[in-house]
């Protein structure tokens, strides 16, 4: 993730104008970073890693602009130059979220590296990259390897699948949820200070104690933000920046959460749906292109509960289709009797469409046969990043930008993003309401002027990447005109770099880190087709459901 689907309204207040940044981040005496061996719960075992895989932590100042005395502790992994005799610096790595942890990530990435060929045409700058710069991850604050975030260990949502239970019952609960939530994390002293700004200081707090004059930065999805803010208030501390999927630079989450459902509402319609309709006959289905457009984006309740998140393909549409209407027109039974009704059905005249649409109408009854749709709601993936990475999700969102507080637009949002954005769980409403609560103020935004004055920076795009559209990467374009866009045309994955075999992506970016080298002079976009990585080669990395 990338961030979770959420909305607010945030105004910007430049903070290059309320204190010089080299101030702030010179507060108190610099940690010294004693690296020890990671212990294998928070990175995993990397035997081929060696020596170089160590981790750290330093107690920061808990309000880096303030007089707060208070310390928090913040913990670092990073992966040594695997030559040190040509190590030339660091490349700072920033995985997204809001939540995610780099230790995580970095080991995967270090390794992935290493494995590479030098006479790779591909990937043998990143095996240089590997060789010659330290990946350093500062672990956001919150988070596992440093102090923790344990505000909802345990926590236990009460409310029912949104979409499908808008009733005034339910949506009581959601705000119940929401407000829980946010009365649990905000209590803690620390909330306040878990965000980008405070974050952005940390990771300056860590190069000056590595001893770096500037480094280099990675930033994935949320990492976009990272890299951006920190280059706005260090100008004159980071020298390449590589924002990959990221969210739109400057942009409200708002803007971004909009932008991702519709990014993914157009993957469903050209993935799933424009194939149906452009012969339904096909698919076994009949009606108007009208009815049928309708009846695509309107499923049963049932159907829709326990589909939502497993419909990938023309024939899962099809089987949900075909079973929601059975539902309307027969009645509910069961989904014993609808088992038995797919078994006996033909579903298309085409009898291999026909075996691919009963494959789907069979996974469909066997998830509605599990699902209880009065029981409290649990959103897929709930569990991918754990609950301090939920918490440090929670609070960096609501630090971060200010918030829409009427709940009457707030549910008015919801309702009409339920009728629009069928594969959608509305799971946005409890952060919207949470962070409508949250009580701390939110925390200045930095001058964006002094990115726009960078000589340049470089994007990395998937062309129908459905959590970051390309509409994002093109709205930073557009803002700062000395950025530069690699598209990967075709791919829909969040998260390229060092993930696909894509020659512009792979040899743009790793060129760039390495030696500040631009692709295509002159040309501020540039696109080559879209090439998977081969399964085996890839390294472990989670889509953040942004």
């Amino acid at each position: 993730m990338t961030l979770s689907r959420f909305a607010a309204l945030a105004a910007l207040v430049p903070f290059a104008a309320l204190q010089p940044a080299d101030a702030v981040a010179s507060r108190g005496a610099l940690p010294t970073l004693a690296w020890k061996r990671c212990p294998a719960s928070l990175t995993g075992d990397w035997p081929e890693l060696g020596d170089r895989l160590r981790c750290a932590t330093f107690d920061a100042p808990l309000d880096h602009a303030g007089d707060d005395a208070r310390t928090i502790e913040v913990g670092v992994v990073r992966i040594a130059a695997a030559v040190p005799a040509r190590r030339e610096g660091s490349i700072f790595v920033n995985i997204g979220g809001p939540g995610g942890n780099p230790a995580t990530l970095l080991p995967g990435l270090a390794a992935f590296f290493a494995s590479a060929d030098e006479r790779d045409p591909v990937h043998g700058d990143q095996r240089r990259l590997g060789d010659r710069f330290d990946l350093v991850g500062v672990i956001p604050r919150g988070l596992r390897g440093g102090w923790q975030m344990h505000c909802l260990d345990g926590f236990e949502a009460k409310h029912r699948f949104i979409p499908t239970h808008r009733d005034d019952a339910n949506w009581q609960l959601v705000v119940d949820d929401a407000q829980r939530r946010a009365t649990a994390c905000a209590s803690l002293p620390e909330a306040p200070h878990v965000n980008t700004l405070a974050h952005v200081h940390d990771m300056e707090w860590v190069r000056e104690a590595i001893g770096d004059a500037r480094i280099q930065f990675l930033g994935m999805s949320y990492g976009g933000r990272v890299g951006a803010w920190y280059a706005a208030i260090y100008p004159h501390r980071v020298d390449r920046l590589v924002l990959d999927s990221s969210m739109a630079v400057g942009g409200r989450y708002l803007d971004n959460v909009i932008a991702s459902l519709d990014g993914t509402l157009a993957g469903f319609e050209r993935e799933m749906l424009a194939p149906v309709l452009a012969s339904p006959a096909r698919w076994g289905l009949a009606g108007t292109p009208g009815e049928l457009d309708w009846r695509a984006r309107s499923p049963h309740a049932l159907v829709r509960q326990a589909w939502y998140t497993r419909m990938s393909s023309p024939q899962d549409l099809a089987a949900g289709m075909a079973i929601s209407q059975w539902i309307e027109r027969d009645g509910w039974r069961s989904w014993g009797v609808l088992s038995r009704k797919v078994e006996k059905t033909t579903f298309s005249t085409d009898p291999g469409v026909a075996r691919l649409i009963k494959q789907s109408a069979r996974a469909l009854v066997k998830a509605g046969s599990a699902l209880d749709p009065d029981a409290a709601y649990a959103p897929a993936g709930a569990d991918l990043v754990g609950t301090d990475g939920d918490a440090v999700n929670l609070a960096t969102l609501c630090n971060d930008d200010a918030w829409q507080a009427q709940r009457e637009w707030i549910r008015a949002r919801i309702d009409r993003d339920a009728f629009t954005y069928p594969t959608d769980d509305g799971e946005h409403a409890v952060e919207l309401l949470a962070c409508a609560a949250w009580p701390h103020h939110r925390v200045d935004w930095p001058d964006m002027a002094a990115l726009g004055k960078r000589a340049d920076m470089l994007l990395v795009q998937s062309e129908l990447d459905p959590v970051t559209p390309l509409a994002a990467a093109r709205h930073t374009l557009q803002r700062f005109p000395r950025a530069r866009l690699l598209l990967a045309n075709g791919a829909t994955q969040h998260g390229l770099f060092a993930q696909s075999d894509t020659p512009c992506v792979e040899q743009g970016a790793a060129r760039y880190l390495l030696d500040g080298s631009l692709p295509d002079a002159g040309a501020r976009e540039t696109g080559c087709t879209f090439q998977a990585l081969p399964d085996a080669s890839s390294y472990e990395y989670y889509d953040y459901d942004d």
